[in-house]
């Protein structure tokens, strides 16, 4: 996916992260640590995580993401349910 998405320029890389549940039959996506990797393979500025917190049987904690980012040395900005984000460049 990076090595498509790195020469279109991504200015922000909104990744969702609910995990997945292979058992309870729910394929999902990201965890919160494989979600910061594919922002910094793509050379996006800054990852925005979403989808998670949204359903309880489907989920990640994005405490998982937020430590992952910070050791891959990914900008991140983690939103709560209904915050909004501005882009201030």
């Amino acid at each position: 996916m990076a090595e498509k998405l790195r020469p279109l320029g991504v200015d922000l890389a909104l990744l969702p992260m609910s995990g997945r549940s292979p058992e309870r039959r729910v394929a999902g996506n990201f965890n919160g640590t494989e979600a910061a990797q594919p922002g910094k393979d793509m050379g996006a500025p800054i990852v925005i995580p979403c989808r998670y917190e949204m359903f309880l049987f489907n989920t990640a904690d994005p405490a998982d993401f937020i430590q992952a980012a910070e050791h891959v040395g990914q900008l991140y900005q983690v939103l709560r349910c209904g915050q909004r984000w501005e882009n201030k460049c």
